[in-house]
């Protein structure tokens, strides 16, 4: 099995903290991991993540270093991000092609704020066919937002990037790379979602939809309901209660105040990790601080009651201990 994750330094401890769930959970499996890192993962965090594995003979780990300062240009990548903790990090999956080595015909990515709970056979033997990829669709499917923003019909659904099975031979037959370059270059007014909306406008034709289990995102949680829910309602039901892949999309367990109902399975496994006791992280850290003078003012006049203050969002999640 060859798992594919990509970091920087800000998410290597939710990644060793995921190496170890997928580890313990699969423990029967040869596994090789493979990294995408870029110059801010040091020496030293190459080592705690490696150490995360070690002695377990049957799993390997590799590391990819990339130069982030040549993915800097891309979308979305300002003040103008609506989730500006997301950085370049999150396009360096669009490149696997170039940055893997030839002989791997598949692979299995994961977002580094993951959680595998459950053996990952099952989903890395699907049979994908002549798929580029096999995908979940993403909590917000029914938004049409998407739709038109990326100019194609809402029946062909939208997925969450998080969990990729990868039908890398195909990418690289069909020049997958050249099309995702091409679309970011004439179309960057168009992308709001960074890789994820990339992916579906170059995929909305091509994808093999998996079950909602192996990325058992936030919003399947919640009270109110961002999805099609009479579509998706038994594998939601099904999910809820013991799901394979817990995706954190929105609130974080590692960020203090997350009320998220599974928070306590990430803290399960960090416990047994080198990053045990790193405490956790104070909201105002978790978004940078806008440095324009705009933004600065803005701000201010917010802090002082003459604007309102920015809404923030609040989800009430079901009960899962009554499920």
């Amino acid at each position: 099995m060859d798992i594919v994750m990509c970091t920087d330094k800000n998410y290597v401890m939710p990644c060793g903290v995921m190496l170890y769930s997928i580890c313990q959970n699969n423990q029967d499996v040869d596994i090789t991991f493979h990294i995408v890192i870029d110059e801010s993962v040091n020496l030293s965090m190459q080592n705690n993540l490696g150490n995360t594995i070690f002695p377990k003979s049957s799993k390997k780990i590799q590391f990819y270093t990339v130069n982030g300062n040549d993915y800097s240009h891309l979308p979305r990548l300002d003040e103008t991000n609506s989730k500006n903790y997301i950085t370049k990090v999150a396009y360096y999956p669009l490149y696997l092609t170039e940055i893997l080595p030839t002989n791997l015909d598949k692979a299995l990515f994961f977002d580094c704020d993951i959680i595998v709970r459950h053996s990952l056979k099952d989903l890395w033997n699907t049979d994908l066919g002549n798929y580029s990829v096999g995908v979940v669709p993403d909590v917000g499917e029914g938004v049409i937002d998407k739709y038109n923003r990326l100019r194609y019909p809402p029946q062909k659904g939208y997925f969450n990037s998080g969990v990729i099975l990868i039908n890398l031979r195909k990418w690289r037959d069909d020049h997958i790379l050249e099309k995702f370059t091409e679309f970011m270059q004439n179309h960057s007014d168009w992308i709001k979602l960074h890789d994820q909306d990339v992916l579906n406008k170059i995929f909305c034709d091509d994808k093999l939809i998996l079950p909602i289990t192996y990325n058992f995102q936030e919003g399947y949680l919640w009270n109110d309901l961002f999805y099609d829910y009479w579509k998706y309602e038994k594998q939601v039901l099904v999910a809820r209660k013991d799901p394979v892949v817990i995706h954190y999309t929105d609130f974080k367990p590692w960020i203090d105040g997350c009320d998220h109902p599974f928070k306590n399975e990430f803290f399960k496994y960090q416990a047994n990790t080198e990053w045990a006791h790193t405490p956790l992280i104070k909201k105002e850290h978790t978004h940078k601080i806008g440095s324009t003078i705009k933004k600065s003012i803005k701000q201010f006049f917010r802090y002082i009651g003459v604007l309102s203050p920015l809404p923030v969002y609040s989800p009430k999640y079901i009960d899962v201990e009554n499920l």
